[in-house]
């Protein structure tokens, strides 16, 4: 089933609030996912971990963005930050004077940072798996 099919199930089943919910999108687009690609395709892992990474920038960026404000704002002589009280003094003033995308600045160098990261690790973790099992071997948990 193509995603438009599966996207109009959505709109069949669950009327127009099924739609718009980021869980159905999501579920669509990997559903699809796999149907592109035979199921013992590393291309499968490759997609999966695109997305993957995707969402572990779209979730770390504001951390980031604020981590690195701190780091940089200069200190006083008792140590104290010149621009910032905290974690959440610099959340809330980033917000106010730049809105929600104040957060994302600089996400796509954090994507081409993590991005390969996470598709090479889990497109070869995902190999290593199926190698394993191909030679019949498995790991004995020690505890």
């Amino acid at each position: 089933m193509t995603f438009l099919l599966h996207y109009k199930s959505l709109f069949i089943d669950e009327q127009v609030s099924g739609i718009f919910t980021a869980r159905q999108v999501a579920r669509c687009l990997v559903a699809c996912t796999f149907q592109l690609f035979a199921p013992t395709s590393w291309l499968n892992a490759l997609a999966a971990s695109m997305m993957s990474g995707v969402a572990v920038v779209t979730m770390m960026t504001p951390f980031d963005v604020v981590s690195t404000r701190l780091y940089n704002q200069g200190t006083d002589a008792a140590g104290r930050g010149l621009l910032y009280r905290g974690v959440a003094d610099c959340f809330v003033r980033t917000f106010a004077a730049e809105g929600l995308w104040g957060f994302y600045k600089g996400c796509g160098a954090s994507f081409f940072r993590l991005g390969p990261h996470t598709v090479i690790s889990l497109v070869i973790w995902d190999e290593l798996q199926i190698m394993c099992r191909r030679f019949g071997w498995t790991p004995k948990a020690k505890l």
